[in-house]
C-alpha cells in the first residue's frame, strides 16, 4: 500500500508539471500547439508516466527500498534501514518541490505573455489565469506554511496527520480540476485524447467522465518521512 501511494504521488507531481507546460504552450504558441503537442507526444508522456510510475512502485518493493505504515500518524515512512530507501525519499521530495517551484516560474511567464497582450480575447484569458494561478499557488503556500513552520511546531498526533492528509488530498486534485475549469483547450485535448484511444467511442458522457475521473487525481498521500 505504502509503496503504491508514494509511486502515486510522485507520478501525480509529475503529472502536475507536464499540465503546466501544456498551458505555457497554449498560451505562447496558441496558433501551433496542436502541432506541438499532438496526440502522439500526448500518449507518449503518459506511457513514460506509466512506465515511471510502475518501476519506483516495483522498486518499494524490493528488500532493498521499503515504505512502513505508523499507525499513531496515519502514514506511510520510508524505512531508514534499508540501503536504498533514502534515494526514493530524496526522488519523492524532488518532486514535490519541483512540483510547486517548476509551476510558479512557468506561471510567471505565462503572466508576462498574457499580460503583454492587448485583445479582447487575451483580456478574458488573464482573469481566468489569474484565479487560476492564485488559487493553486495560493494553496500551495498555504500548505507549505502549514507544514513547515507550524506543524512541526506542534505536538503530532492522529488529528493534525488526518488534517495533513486532507490537504494532501486536496493539494493532489487541485490543479487537474482547476484546469478542468478554466482550460477550455484541456478538456478539448483530453477528450480528443480520450476517444482517439477507440476505448469510448464516440459517446461523449462515457468520455466526460472518464476526463472527469482523471482530472480528480485519485491519488492520496501524506507527506512522507524516514521513520525515526
Amino acid at each position: 500500500m505504502g509503496a503504491f501511494m508514494d509511486a502515486s504521488w510522485c507520478a501525480t507531481a509529475i503529472a502536475t508539471v507536464l499540465l503546466t507546460f501544456h498551458r505555457l504552450v497554449w498560451t505562447a504558441f496558441p496558433f501551433r500547439a496542436k502541432r506541438i503537442i499532438s496526440s502522439n507526444i500526448s500518449k507518449m508522456l503518459l506511457s513514460i508516466l506509466w512506465i515511471f510510475f510502475g518501476v519506483m512502485l516495483a522498486f518499494n518493493l524490493t528488500p532493498y527500498s521499503s515504505l512502513r505504515f505508523r499507525k499513531d500518524w496515519i502514514s506511510w515512512y520510508y524505512a531508514r534501514d534499508l540501503p536504498y530507501s533514502i534515494i526514493c525519499l530524496r526522488l519523492h521530495i524532488s518532486c514535490t518541490y519541483a512540483s510547486a517551484i517548476v509551476t510558479t516560474l512557468v506561471y510567471i511567464v505565462v503572466f508576462a505573455i498574457l499580460f503583454h497582450g492587448k485583445s479582447q480575447i487575451r483580456k478574458s484569458r488573464e482573469m481566468r489565469m489569474t484565479l487560476m494561478v492564485f488559487s493553486f499557488c495560493g494553496y500551495q503556500l498555504f500548505c507549505f506554511i502549514i507544514w513547515e513552520f507550524i506543524l512541526p511546531a506542534l505536538e503530532y498526533d492522529e488529528y493534525l496527520s488526518s488534517l495533513s492528509l486532507i490537504m494532501w488530498v486536496i493539494w493532489s486534485g487541485a490543479s487537474a480540476v482547476l484546469y478542468m475549469t478554466f482550460s477550455v483547450s484541456f478538456r478539448r485535448d483530453l477528450k480528443s485524447m480520450i476517444q482517439s484511444t477507440g476505448f469510448c467511442g464516440n459517446d461523449s458522457r462515457m468520455t466526460t467522465m472518464v476526463a472527469s475521473h482523471i482530472s480528480t487525481h485519485i491519488v492520496t498521500k501524506n507527506r512522507t518521512k524516514t521513520t525515526q
